[in-house]
């Protein structure tokens, strides 16, 4: 009988350390403003959202002179979120400001102005065509 020893093959792996280069394309003081404080990310209170509103100038002063806090310049429909104390509208506007700043596109949209109200259509009853028409036509006169 013919007798033949058989070694298992070996596997071996080697691990192999990739560093990828930082990039330079973003400065590193945005670099560091893009950075989450915490490992938490969370949408941001109404105060939070309207100051971050002021100190990014989205909607300039009527001078530059006028460091008071004031909405009359706003878009219409923030103006009487505000005015209105309608909290649920500002928090959503916070955590939509919140990630608009995240893509690094916040400026460039909301320095248009062109902020408008949502009217989900109601699956109850046939929405208020009227009153939505009167939310559209009070928009189109600040446009």
């Amino acid at each position: 009988t013919q007798s033949t020893s058989h070694n298992p093959p070996r596997i071996e792996t080697i691990q192999k350390v990739v560093s990828s280069p930082q990039s330079t394309a973003i400065d590193p003081e945005i670099r560091r403003k893009m950075e989450r404080k915490s490992s938490t990310a969370k949408p941001w209170d109404i105060k939070e959202t309207l100051d971050e509103i002021h100190r990014r100038g989205y909607f300039p002063r009527s001078s530059k002179q006028d460091k008071s806090f004031t909405t009359k310049r706003w878009p219409p429909i923030l103006h009487a979120a505000v005015e209105g104390g309608a909290t649920l509208a500002l928090s959503s506007f916070g955590a939509v400001l919140f990630y608009l700043q995240r893509n690094l596109i916040d400026q460039e949209l909301l320095s248009m102005g062109n902020v408008k109200a949502y009217i989900p259509p109601s699956s109850a009853e046939t929405p208020n065509v009227d009153a939505m028409d009167d939310i559209a036509e009070q928009q189109s006169q600040y446009l």
